[in-house]
Order: C-alpha cells, then sequence, then structure tokens
C-alpha cells in the first residue's frame, strides 16, 4: 500500500493543557509526527492558528494550509483525517469529506452515548473507520503491562485505586478504557457519591462523582475492585492508577509529559519506567498506519471509547439512583 494522504483539522487556536488534558496533543504535534513518518503522505492542516498554518504553507509547501474550511476550497483526496474539533462538529465534516475511509478523532466520541452511538452509525453509513487519539493503547510503558506483566511485577491483583481527574466525560472516559485495557471489561458499575457539574469544564456539562467498577475476570483473579475519584479543583492533580498485587504496588500517572509506571515491590526498592508523550504519539501513529493496513496494531477504536462511554453513563445514572449497582455483561 502506498502512504496514506493525511489531513490535520482543528477547531481551537488554543493548544490543550496538559494539565487537564493527558493525551490530548497540540496541533504542531500532530502535524510533526505526520510529516516524519513515511507511512503518511500529510497533505496539510486546516486551522484557525495563523502561524501554524503560515509555517504549513511557506516553509513545509503544504498542498493545504488554510485557518477555515471555506478557506481551504476544494480539498484533494483525503484519506486519513486527523479531527482535533469539538464533537458537535464532527458529523458536517465527515459528510463534507468526500471519499475519506478513516477518522482520528479526540474521546469523547460525543456529547452523551446517543451522540456517539450517532457518530459512530454515520461514519459506518459512509465507509468511515473510527480511531480514537488514545495514545495510551500504544504508550510501551501501558502495554508492558499486557500480557501477564502485571501479575509478573506485583502477582495477582487485589484492587485497586486512583484519581481520574476533573470531568468524567473529558478525563474519565481515558481512565476507565485503561483499566479496561490492563485489567479486563468492566462488568459493574456504582457511584460512591452524587453527581456535581463543574465550573468552566472542557466538555459542555461535564460532571464528577466518585465510583467503584468491578472488573469480572475470567483467569484466576476472579473479581477486582477498582475506585476512581475526581479532584475538585479545575487544576487537579494528575491523573493517576494505583493497583495492589500479592507481591507489591503498582503506580500508573499520567504526568504533563510522559507516562511514569513505579512498581514497588514487597520486600525491594522501587523501580520505575517512562514513556515520553512525543514518543506515544509517534507509536500511535505507527499502530494506526498498521491497523489501517489490517495487521494486528495496539489502537482505539470508536467501539472501544464506546464501551467507556457507556461505562461512564452507568456511573452517572447510579448517581442519579443513590448508588444503584448496574450491571453491564
Amino acid at each position: 500500500m502506498s502512504a496514506l494522504s493525511v489531513l490535520v483539522i482543528g477547531d481551537d487556536p488554543v493548544d490543550p493543557d496538559p494539565e487537564i488534558s493527558p493525551y490530548r496533543y497540540s496541533l504542531a504535534a500532530h502535524v510533526e509526527c505526520l510529516r516524519g513518518n513515511p507511512a503518511f503522505d500529510w497533505l496539510g492542516v486546516i486551522a484557525p492558528a495563523p502561524d501554524l498554518v503560515r509555517t504549513a504553507g511557506t516553509e513545509w509547501q503544504a498542498n493545504v494550509a488554510a485557518t477555515s474550511v471555506a478557506e481551504a476550497g476544494e480539498l484533494p483526496k483525503v484519506d486519513v483525517a486527523v479531527l482535533i474539533t469539538a464533537p458537535e462538529t464532527r458529523a458536517d465534516l465527515i459528510q463534507m469529506l468526500t471519499g475519506v475511509r478513516w477518522v482520528v478523532v479526540e474521546p469523547p466520541l460525543g456529547l452523551g452515548v446517543a451522540d456517539s452511538e450517532a457518530f459512530l452509525q454515520l461514519c459506518e453509513t459512509n465507509g468511515v473507520t473510527v480511531f480514537v487519539n488514545g495514545g495510551w493503547r500504544a504508550d510501551p510503558v501501558i502495554r508492558s503491562l499486557e500480557n501477564g506483566g502485571l501479575e509478573e511485577r506485583i502477582g495477582r491483583v487485589i484492587g485497586g485505586s486512583g484519581i481520574y481527574g476533573t470531568g468524567l466525560w473529558h478525563t474519565g472516559t481515558l481512565w476507565i478504557d485503561v483499566i479496561q485495557q490492563v485489567l479486563g471489561p468492566v462488568g459493574l458499575v456504582q457511584a460512591l457519591d452524587d453527581a456535581r457539574h463543574l465550573d468552566d469544564p472542557v466538555e459542555p456539562g461535564d460532571q464528577a462523582a466518585g465510583f467503584a467498577v468491578t472488573v469480572e475476570r475470567t483467569t484466576p483473579w476472579g473479581r477486582v475492585v477498582v475506585t476512581g475519584f475526581s479532584h475538585p479543583g479545575r487544576r487537579p492533580l494528575r491523573p493517576h492508577l494505583d493497583l495492589w498485587g500479592e507481591k507489591g504496588r503498582l503506580s500508573l500517572s499520567f504526568e504533563a509529559d510522559a507516562t511514569r509506571l513505579v512498581v514497588s515491590p514487597d520486600g525491594a526498592p522501587p523501580h520505575s519506567a517512562v514513556a515520553p508523550m512525543a514518543e506515544t504519539l509517534a507509536h500511535f501513529y505507527a499502530n494506526l498506519a498498521e491497523a489501517v493496513r489490517e495487521r494486528e496494531a495496539a489502537v482505539c477504536m470508536g467501539d472501544h471509547m464506546l464501551d467507556a462511554e457507556r461505562v461512564i453513563e452507568a456511573i452517572l445514572e447510579s448517581a442519579d439512583e443513590n448508588g444503584e449497582r448496574y450491571h453491564f455483561r
């Protein structure tokens, strides 16, 4: 297969704040990564970011360099569209990008499960496969915990807890997807307190609540309960996940510029591993190219994120019902 033509489209002139938006990359980071990957033929960028657009057009000789879709005019053939846009704008872009076969979007897919399902249905109708800018699924530190890597470090997992950030939709979706990637599918959820609306949320109408999720293991581990909590401030503690096992403790933190894993075995000094965010984005696009070629690759598909969003919606429903338990599978 020849190189995949790819276009980056953004709708926010302000770069995401890595302190409150883990695994959200700037437009420039996406562009830089794609320009350096021979699997892609980078066409250009459309975004309300005049400096980036000017550089793309004059220094990088991009075919497309515009501050808006209207300004860009007629577009060349696009195989992959990277949509760093708000959920409510994506449907129009999908219908405008005639011939596009794959899109990359930021989580969440929509402003609620119904919106997300409608978006995925629209994409399926138009023959478009959805990937989520889920660098965590390609992150070498997190992937090292798969296929027995977690048990090798701390033995049978007993339970876990952590901070998912502020909003359930903004960072809670990521946190739940990481749990399902590392531990397995969530089978039971329960809110631990009332949901509260956030002041100045990143995702419109986002809420926060403490919760417990039960992972239904088919291995000898049996069930594992993990609790998640928000941070009350706009500037939160960085999201992290702590897991306790029979042989020690493992801490996974999503820092501003890296993912950090610290393993504290019982009776031995702790040791750590770090995956810089820039390298993780490169892994994401390398894996995306493999997935497009129908090879096995570590990527977050639209269905993966929809499953995490259904967990989030169930947490909010449980909060509305005074902590009623919701079974999934």
